[in-house]
């Protein structure tokens, strides 16, 4: 067996115990929540170590869980960016501590990528078509864009809602 080299593996304990707070699921499923979420981290570590694309990935939790397609995915997406984005921030981390007493400061940008599904748009269907409305719990993330912080601080997203690094707020 091929052993992983120490990054990798931080990455995947970390996205192992990185908890799927928030996700809904249907009434069956619900009962068995400490499973579900157990099978979903389970799929999304394997999909990230074999460099799955999100189909492959999504394909197989859609399978394992007998949920849509289209919420397997959006569950792999969400998963595999906040434990993506926390690797970026360790290893940010990393080298901000490597560079103490060097008068160095290493600093994060937040990014977007600035198009429909970047909140404060949030759309949903109706009987007459889809309708775009400004998101309810008002965070704002293309407000976010390019805001500049010193790695080891928060950013402020709204009054009370802090993020060490986008998709771990905790509010959606």
């Amino acid at each position: 067996m091929k052993c992983l080299p120490k990054r990798k593996y931080e990455r995947f304990i970390s996205s192992y115990y990185n908890p799927v707070s928030g996700l809904t699921l249907p009434d069956i499923l619900e009962k068995n929540r400490k499973e579900v979420i157990y099978d979903i981290k389970q799929q999304v570590n394997i999909g990230l170590m074999n460099g799955d694309r999100y189909e492959t990935t999504a394909k197989k939790v859609a399978e394992r869980l007998d949920i849509s397609y289209g919420k397997a995915t959006n569950i792999v997406r969400t998963e595999t960016h906040r434990v993506t984005e926390s690797g970026f921030m360790d290893c940010a981390k990393d080298i901000s501590d490597s560079l103490d007493g060097s008068g160095l400061v290493y600093t994060a940008a937040w990014r977007t990528m600035k198009d429909e599904r970047v909140r404060p748009q949030h759309r949903y269907r109706t009987k007459s078509g889809w309708k775009t409305s400004i998101s309810r719990n008002g965070a704002n993330h293309q407000k976010m864009e390019g805001v500049i912080i010193q790695v080891g601080d928060k950013f402020q997203l709204e009054p009370n809602v802090y993020a060490e690094c986008p998709s771990t707020s905790g509010t959606a």
